[in-house]
């Protein structure tokens, strides 16, 4: 599926906060690069999903970097924002 502003979307571009002991955090992404012409390269939503699902259960913000400007929400609030609402479902089934 092509993005319709055909904003090449990476899964690269979104990070999480994730509690690292009592008052640290640390960074953690999905830990892929790949960049595409369409709106995911192959299975990256997928991979995205995952990550977000993973991060809003553990109360993670969530972050999307792109063109060098940092968004962060809730990683349900990602999902809706994405077009998944079955993301959001599974963090928080009372959302």
């Amino acid at each position: 599926m092509t993005s319709p502003d055909n904003e090449r979307q990476q899964c690269a571009s979104f990070w999480g906060l994730v509690p690292d002991g009592e008052t640290t955090w640390r960074v953690e992404t999905t830990g892929c690069d790949s960049e595409t012409s369409r709106t995911w390269a192959p299975g990256h939503d997928g991979k995205l999903k995952g990550h977000l699902i993973r991060w809003g259960v553990a109360g993670c913000w969530v972050f999307k970097t792109s063109g060098g400007v940092v968004t962060g929400q809730g990683a349900a609030q990602w999902g809706r924002q994405l077009g998944w609402p079955d993301v959001a479902e599974r963090i928080d089934p009372q959302d």
